[in-house]
């Protein structure tokens, strides 16, 4: 079974969109905020997060998903699992 996206109340967890990737790479551009997920990363690192991200969905049928807040449309981190 593959689960391309779970809804709450106020959030949605769906699939990376190409369009994600701008606030990924942003997130990841801060040493601060990234100190917990393997440190800083260059645009061309992040995209390979991302990319890894969804390549791992099609083998497995999940994956960390990106966490999206309804009311903003905004993202808000990931969540998920590799193996």
């Amino acid at each position: 079974m593959k689960i391309d996206q779970l809804t709450t109340e106020r959030l949605y967890l769906r699939q990376w969109q190409q369009s994600d990737f701008p606030a990924l790479a942003s997130f990841f551009a801060s040493a601060e905020n990234a100190r917990f997920v393997g440190g800083a990363k260059s645009p061309e690192e992040a995209w390979r997060v991302m990319a890894t991200y969804i390549g791992h969905h099609q083998p497995y049928g999940y994956s960390y998903m990106a966490v999206v807040d309804k009311a903003a449309n905004q993202l808000q981190g990931t969540v998920g699992l590799l193996n």
